[in-house]
């Protein structure tokens, strides 16, 4: 494959197939050099966003952790 524009948005949902193009699409952009790949039309995020996402990953963290010492008592 020599050249493939990435201008599509594609939206799934949790669980759908994967298909042999999206595959190979993938196996392309992972080839990609990183200056190679436009970022530029995604914002960046400010430090409240990054803060905010953290502590939701944290909250799950526990609450998976306290679900599985439920589980297991």
């Amino acid at each position: 494959m020599k050249h493939m524009t990435m201008t599509r948005t594609v939206r799934r949902k949790l669980g759908d197939p994967v298909t042999p193009e999206m595959i190979e699409r993938l196996k392309f952009v992972a080839a990609m050099p990183d200056e190679l790949i436009n970022t530029s039309d995604i914002p960046e995020w400010t430090p409240e966003q990054f803060a905010a996402a953290r502590a939701k990953r944290a909250i799950r963290a526990r609450e998976q952790s306290e679900e599985l010492h439920k589980k297991a008592s």
